[in-house]
């Protein structure tokens, strides 16, 4: 299946692993939220999770992030950024609203979702438009201080720090939108952007700033010594903030400490993928990272449609457990593979996720069902 409908590029083994992880990580807690104990979003399992597996899809964002360095790229990226992620996040807005009983049953009309869209992004696939926002800001920004012509240590520093000067400057209009009355935190995503904008940034400089790390002597004991931090910060903070989504809505310090709790784990955990990413089974299990963003869509949509039939259990006896543990991993895989599935297909690969490149399969089937036959 994996060479049946396209050759995928040269991928970053570990780059795919932390974003596997992160479909996990995503996974498990929406599957625990709905169908787990009513309480499970104060509990320490809960933030485990939630603390680090949206972090891990935006540091691995940044760190592939295109460097763009002239205007006729940087209008491509643009447009192709726009028309892919926020078409197929508006397709599956729009199925979301004819189809899931959550939002047909409240007989409410189609302009009415289309306001809550960007008044409550939240309430639908707020992820592709908050990435499309911090990508392409962030393609902008490099663009702009690449018309710079040097290139050494002093002058990416000096670029870099342009980019952190011109980030705070762009921070500032969602901050605005999250203070409005009229608009507030959901509008556009402003606190998420204000949330995951740092992280996906440090993941872009990190990777500029790499050839320059990898330079320096006893690289391993340096790199040893970074994670160990990051765990001693990421772990007591974790504990402080178990309850992590109140605090989500706390004062700024607040929400600082979980930001910092939120890179430091996502360090951690990027560093330990990195330990076993050589590994030829982590290899061929990093294949499954590629579909990240299309299995955000599948999944949000398909645990939506089924928390509607599926109800919580009453009590929580050794049955009830071992109910909750099994849907949890039938989710979790089921969304997985349904999403590998859509993807191969041409047809849902094209209208669903506006996979462009695949028109020549719609176009001559006999040439993807020939692919097909030959990969068997």
């Amino acid at each position: 299946m994996r060479e049946a409908y396209k050759k995928i590029p040269c991928r970053i083994t570990v780059i795919d692993l932390l974003k596997l992880t992160g479909m996990i990580f995503i996974c498990v807690p929406h599957c625990l939220q709905r169908w787990g104990p009513s309480d499970y979003t104060s509990t320490l399992g809960f933030s485990f999770f939630y603390s680090v597996g949206l972090s891990m899809f935006f540091f691995s964002s940044g760190i592939v992030l295109r460097r763009i360095t002239s205007l006729k790229d940087l209008l491509i990226f643009i447009v192709k950024t726009v028309g892919v992620y926020l078409t197929s996040a508006f397709i599956f807005t729009v199925l979301s609203i004819y189809t899931l009983p959550r939002f047909t049953l409240l007989e409410k009309d189609f302009g009415y979702w289309m306001n809550e869209l960007y008044l409550r992004t939240d309430t639908f696939y707020w992820y592709l438009l908050v990435a499309t926002l911090i990508n392409i800001f962030i393609a902008s920004a490099y663009y702009f201080v690449s018309l710079i012509k040097k290139n050494n240590l002093k002058w990416d520093i000096f670029k870099a720090s342009l980019i952190i000067i011109l980030t705070v400057a762009y921070s500032m209009i969602f901050l605005h939108i999250y203070n409005r009355e009229d608009l507030g935190p959901g509008c556009l995503g402003a606190s998420l952007v204000l949330y995951y904008l740092p992280i996906t940034l440090f993941g872009f400089l990190f990777n500029i700033f790499k050839p320059y790390l990898l330079k320096l002597p006893r690289q391993e004991l340096l790199k040893g010594i970074a994670t160990l931090v990051a765990l001693v910060i990421y772990i007591p903070l974790l504990i402080v903030y178990r309850d992590w989504l109140p605090h989500l809505n706390g004062s700024f310090w607040t929400i600082s400490a979980l930001w910092i709790c939120s890179l430091s784990g996502t360090i951690v955990y990027y560093y330990l993928l990195s330990k076993i990413s050589h590994f030829t089974i982590a290899k061929k299990v990093s294949y499954y990272g590629f579909f990240s963003g299309q299995f955000y869509l599948v999944h949000v949509y398909i645990i939506r449609l089924f928390a509607t039939y599926i109800p919580r259990p009453e009590t929580f006896d050794f049955p009830a457990i071992m109910f909750v543990t099994f849907l949890t991993i039938i989710f979790t895989i089921g969304s997985i593979l349904i999403t590998v599935f859509l993807r191969f297909i041409p047809y849902t690969d094209f209208l669903l996720f506006i996979s462009y490149d695949r028109y020549k399969d719609i176009i001559y089937p006999h040439r993807w069902l020939k692919r097909v036959v030959l990969q068997k």
